[in-house]
């Protein structure tokens, strides 16, 4: 009995049919098979298989074979050894869902991007942004500070498993289609939906013990960043900003750090900052949909980077201007010295120009590859604000001595 792994019903092969493929499939030392000579072949109605998978017991890997058979008559033929053909019993498969603990547990890592930290700097750096604004400016302790970009740092992590799940969900019918997403476990078939689900609900109540932890007015606006996250995937269907979108929801933390250090809103600082931003995602995730435009236009989703196409890189120049405005403007706003604005021209606009002067967009890896180097311009900002921060500090600890004496 040749056996597969299966959540469907038996059916039974041909015997021309398995005898066909018996050179490749009886060869294997993975493939198992026992003489049921008792019983009759019986044989099948016309069909047509497209995939199925071999249940391989020595590495717990499988083999796949891809085969048709256009026709098979009624009538049964002769076969050279029907002692071994008879009743062969196969169980036919579109997910292979028996996984020992550890392989499911990588299936839940590569679904919420684990092995790429790339993105979850890029929902944390927003954040720390924010945070440190505030206690810039408004003399927060430094505990405090810290403090909340641990809890922030733990909210980054959760949120953008929750992103990617929702995504996954969303496009699993696309990803089957993208040739870099095929693989991805829900459109694989290796995390069902329905277990993709329960894990939703997981990482939601770990992000909501996260949350909580925050004051109230906190705890409403980081809840209003939910819906922005559940739509988002499915703009790409309907409008050629998507990546817009991406903006208004990685970037919410610009918006969400800022309130949870002093409890209001100050929108004069983290408005440009949250603008800031949304250009600097408008600048990244265009890069990294040229990786995937090809088939994008194959199968009818929308992104700037076909938007924008030939004209990508002026476009993104363009950008790159206005997100180092807004950050100039933010820390204008927010009383930050010169050593922020000079870190944030220079290192920013060095970091910016050199991106879209290196990336190759008609490449997938070039793509890739500057994408991930985004997570430095993150840095950058951040070292500008705490350079700032110490400069300040002394500053006014120097302007309390001189007032003392």
């Amino acid at each position: 009995m040749i056996r597969f792994l299966s959540i469907n019903k038996f059916q039974k092969i041909s015997p021309n049919l398995i005898q066909s493929l018996s050179p490749h499939l009886f060869a294997s030392p993975f493939t198992t098979f026992t003489k049921n000579s008792h019983q009759t072949p019986k044989l099948l109605n016309p069909f047509q298989f497209q995939r199925f998978t071999l249940n391989n017991h020595l590495s717990n890997q499988y083999k796949t074979a891809f085969f048709r058979e256009k026709h098979v008559k009624n009538t049964p033929k002769k076969v050279e050894n029907p002692g071994l053909l008879k009743n062969q019993v196969v169980s036919i498969s579109s997910n292979a869902s028996v996984m020992t603990i550890p392989e499911k547990l990588h299936q839940y890592k590569l679904l919420i991007r684990l092995n790429k930290p790339v993105g979850t700097m890029t929902l944390y750096w927003p954040c720390t942004w924010s945070i440190l604004m505030a206690t810039t400016s408004q003399g927060i302790p430094v505990s405090n500070c810290m403090y909340m970009m641990g809890l922030f740092g733990a909210g980054a992590l959760i949120m953008r498993g929750v992103g990617c799940t929702i995504n996954d969900m969303w496009d699993v019918e696309y990803d089957k289609k993208v040739e870099r997403t095929l693989s991805r476990p829900i459109a694989s078939g290796k995390i069902s939906m329905q277990e993709s689900l329960v894990f939703l609900g997981l990482q939601l109540s770990a992000g909501l013990a996260v949350l909580v932890q925050l004051n109230t007015p906190a705890i409403i606006l980081g809840a209003c960043s939910l819906p922005i996250a559940i739509i988002y995937p499915l703009m790409k269907r309907f409008t050629y900003w998507p990546q817009a979108v991406l903006g208004l929801a990685l970037n919410w933390g610009a918006l969400l750090g800022w309130t949870a250090m002093t409890g209001t809103l100050e929108l004069a600082v983290v408005g440009p900052l949250y603008a800031a931003g949304i250009f600097w995602t408008l600048i990244y995730d265009t890069i990294y949909g040229h990786q995937d435009k090809k088939d994008d236009m194959a199968i009818g989703v929308k992104s700037t980077s076909l938007l924008f196409a030939d004209n990508t890189k002026p476009i993104l120049a363009t950008f790159s201007i206005l997100t180092l405005s807004m950050f100039l403007l933010s820390g204008y706003n927010n009383g930050n010295s010169a050593i922020y604005h000079t870190i944030v021209a220079l290192g920013g606009s060095i970091h910016l120009a050199w991106q879209l002067y290196a990336v190759d967009l008609n490449s997938p890896s070039s793509c890739w590859r500057i994408y991930k180097t985004n997570t430095w311009l993150g840095a950058i900002i951040l070292t500008a604000i705490v350079a700032d921060y110490f400069y300040l500090k002394s500053k006014n600890e120097k302007k309390i001595q001189n007032e003392s004496q």
